[in-house]
C-alpha cells in the first residue's frame, strides 16, 4: 500500500501529462484535429505539445508530493476533459446541436453593402450561370450575388415541422457550422432546400444542386434552393466553414 502510494506520490503528475500528450499528439495523424480547430491553427497545436513536454520533463525530476485527497481531485479536473476529448474524435456537429444553436434565417435587408460584399458581388456578376460548388455560407453571406443561378451545395439535411409548415412538406433545411476558433464557438449557416428525398435521415450530408432564389416571406428575402439533383455524399474532409 505504502510503495503504491508513492508510486503515484512520484509519477501521477508525468502520466497524467504524458496522457495528455498522447491524446493531443494523436489529433496530427490523417488531420484529427479539424474535428475541433481551423486548419491554421495546427501551429497552436504543435506548439502547445511542445510545451507539454517542458512540462512532463518537469514533472519527471519534481520533488515527490504526498498523495492525499487534494492530489486526487486535481487528477480528477484534469482527466475528465481528456476522457471527453477521446469520446469526441470522429464526431461533429450535426442536427441536434444545430436545433440548439440555430436563431433562425438571416434577414437580408436592402441596406448597402459593405466594399467587400460589392466587390464580391461584382465578381459573381460576371461568372458564367452554370453549375459550381459554392460554400454554403457564401449563400448566407452574399446570397444576392447569387440569386437566380444555378449552383451545387454541400450541407447537412435537417427536417424542421415549422419551416415545412410554412414553405411546404418537402422544403427541408440544409445546414453548415462556421467556427471562427474551434467547435465551441460554432454558429451555423442554413438555408431552405426542396427536392430532398422524405426517406433521408437527419445529419445526413447532402450535395445539391439547382436554382437559388430569394423568397420573399412576410417582406423577408429567404435564401431557397430548389434542388433539380440532390445526392447523398460522405462527410467532407473538413466539415466546418470558415
Amino acid at each position: 500500500m505504502n510503495l503504491m502510494r508513492d508510486l503515484l506520490a512520484r509519477y501521477w503528475r508525468p502520466l497524467l501529462l504524458g496522457a495528455w500528450f498522447y491524446a493531443l499528439s494523436g489529433l496530427l495523424p490523417g488531420r484529427a484535429y479539424l474535428d475541433f480547430l481551423r486548419p491554421e491553427f495546427v501551429v497552436l497545436l504543435v506548439l502547445g505539445l511542445l510545451v507539454l513536454l517542458g512540462f512532463i520533463f518537469s514533472a519527471i525530476h519534481a520533488r515527490p508530493q504526498p498523495f492525499d485527497l487534494d492530489q486526487a481531485t486535481r487528477v480528477l479536473i484534469l482527466i475528465l476533459p481528456l476522457a471527453c476529448l477521446c469520446m469526441a474524435r470522429g464526431t461533429t456537429l450535426d442536427a441536434n446541436a444545430f436545433q440548439r444553436r440555430w436563431t433562425g434565417m438571416a434577414e437580408i435587408n436592402g441596406r448597402n453593402m459593405p466594399l467587400q460584399d460589392a466587390v464580391m458581388n461584382e465578381e459573381m456578376s460576371d461568372a458564367s450561370g452554370s453549375d459550381e460548388d459554392v460554400p454554403l455560407h457564401y449563400l448566407c453571406r452574399w446570397p444576392k450575388a447569387y440569386a437566380g443561378r444555378t449552383i451545387a451545395v454541400v450541407g447537412m439535411l435537417h427536417r424542421n415541422p415549422k419551416i415545412a409548415s410554412q414553405f411546404g412538406t418537402n422544403t427541408c433545411v440544409l445546414f453548415r457550422f462556421v467556427i471562427n476558433c474551434c467547435v465551441a464557438d460554432a454558429v451555423p449557416a442554413a438555408i431552405l432546400v426542396d427536392g430532398i428525398p422524405a426517406d433521408w435521415p437527419e445529419s445526413t450530408w447532402v450535395h445539391a444542386s439547382g436554382r437559388f432564389a430569394l423568397r420573399n416571406e412576410n417582406d423577408r428575402p429567404i435564401p431557397f434552393l430548389n434542388a433539380a439533383q440532390a445526392s447523398r455524399v460522405p462527410k467532407p474532409q473538413q466539415p466546418y466553414l470558415y
